[in-house]
């Protein structure tokens, strides 16, 4: 015989979580994880379980875009000519390029075509050894 083996009436018989001893029911207490306990195995919460960190807000107040950086080229030699190659690069090739003005041997043209990277295609090509050059604006955004 246990020392939970005896008649109450409405209580029953049961066993602690911790220890594993019979008991009655009104006896135990239930702890903070749902299981039924002997008063001297009831733990309480550890606090810090209740902390929450502070947020940490890293967004600025406020901010501005960098402005554009627009670099211009005056008179930039692309290459020579060979008698062949009628395509020459303005810029790096990856922004907007307006081309203001090409000069085939010293000479202003107006034989040509530039798309919007700064790419020029020649109508026809120049004769070998003769410098081209070209001015415009490039806007890096």
């Amino acid at each position: 015989m246990g020392r939970a083996d005896y008649l109450r009436l409405g209580d029953w018989n049961t066993v602690c979580f911790q220890c594993g001893f019979k008991a009655k029911a009104s006896t135990l207490v239930r702890n903070w994880q749902g299981y039924y306990v002997h008063p001297e195995h009831n733990e309480p919460r550890q606090t810090q379980d209740f902390v929450r960190g502070v947020p940490d807000n890293q967004i600025a107040p406020w901010v501005q875009p960098f402005p554009a950086a627009i670099y211009t080229y005056q008179n930039v030699q692309l290459g020579q000519g060979d008698g062949v190659n009628r395509f020459y690069q303005l810029g790096c090739g990856l922004y907007a390029v307006t081309v203001t003005q090409v000069e085939v041997g010293g000479v202003p043209t107006i034989a040509y075509t530039a798309d919007s990277t700064g790419g020029i295609t020649l109508t026809t090509a120049p004769a070998p050894y003769t410098i081209v050059t070209a001015s415009g604006k490039e806007t890096m955004a």
